[in-house]
């Protein structure tokens, strides 16, 4: 399946994050923080990132224009505290409303697992 750049500084959420995608068949990469996220997904080329949007040291946001930036444009599911941030995160940073897909912070992980599937697969999500 897909190689996916998992960023969260919270333990427990990136543990079972990282259970919901490696039970779907992902190769999943663990990062910590903003900084050492931007550092994987230059040196591992990821399918799809899925971020927390506050992180320390770079937040999630950040990290993905920076990405851009260098021309690593993978699809990006962020995960906060709801669709405000998101709406933000478009204004004046030159991102279209395709590029992020945002869950909440409380995400289900069926729910997570269809983001995936929906990031990964856009056009298939949409048909069905």
């Amino acid at each position: 399946m897909a190689l996916i750049l998992l960023v969260d500084d919270s333990h427990l959420g990136r543990t079972l994050a990282h259970m919901t995608l490696t039970r779907a068949g992902h190769r999943v990469i663990v990062a910590r923080d903003g900084r050492e996220g931007l550092e994987l997904a230059e040196a591992h080329t990821p399918d799809l990132i899925v971020a927390a949007c506050s992180l320390p040291a770079m937040d999630g946001v950040t990290m993905v224009r920076s990405l851009r930036d260098r021309g690593i444009a993978p699809p990006v599911i962020l995960v906060g505290t709801g669709p405000a941030w998101v709406s933000g995160s478009h204004a004046g940073g030159g991102e279209t409303p395709e590029a992020f897909i945002s869950v909440s912070r409380s995400v289900e992980p069926h729910d997570l697992a269809r983001a995936v599937q929906t990031a990964l697969c856009p056009v298939v999500a949409l048909a069905a």
